[in-house]
């Protein structure tokens, strides 16, 4: 299986990446028991998943950045634990949310090298593909509109 964390694209691609830079999009906030990924079985699944997240879980409209890997790197980290857990995110969200849990600073940068060193994919979906992407689905799906946040909602239906 894989797993998508939301983050930014450039902290992993390109000539200033490296795993100091990475690691600032495995960091826990405060309030933070784990860290959240969603677990998904192939790109299509982790690009649905990103349009699902964008316009439901971020009030901004702009575009999204996820990082995609392996979710068999954890195994390699000792104390670390990939654990389901309940959201109250979008059911298509909640359904393959997980956190890893016993991230600390020293294992998000051991994490950071470990994706760093593997196959792993950085992808970026353009705010218009995402805008794009409400409006079919609320045109489909009635239920989606009461997950949307506001400014989604207005760029897809103007």
């Amino acid at each position: 299986m894989l797993l998508v964390r939301i983050g930014r694209k450039g902290r992993w691609l390109g000539s200033d990446s490296s795993a100091d830079t990475a690691v600032k999009d495995l960091g826990l906030r405060p309030d933070e028991l784990g860290l959240s990924v969603y677990r998904v079985d192939n790109m299509h699944d982790a690009i649905n998943i990103a349009k699902v997240h964008a316009p439901t879980a971020r009030k901004k409209v702009d575009k999204i950045d996820f990082i995609l890997f392996d979710e068999n790197i954890l195994g390699a980290i000792y104390g670390l634990e990939l654990i389901k857990t309940p959201s109250s995110l979008h059911p298509q969200l909640s359904e393959v949310h997980h956190e890893i849990l016993g991230l600390d600073p020293e294992r998000a940068q051991l994490l950071a090298e470990a994706i760093l060193g593997s196959p792993f994919c950085a992808e970026r979906i353009s705010a218009d593909d995402l805008i794009e992407s409400v409006r079919s689905r609320i045109a489909d799906d009635d239920a989606f509109k009461s997950y949307i946040c506001d400014d989604w909602y207005s760029s897809a239906t103007d």
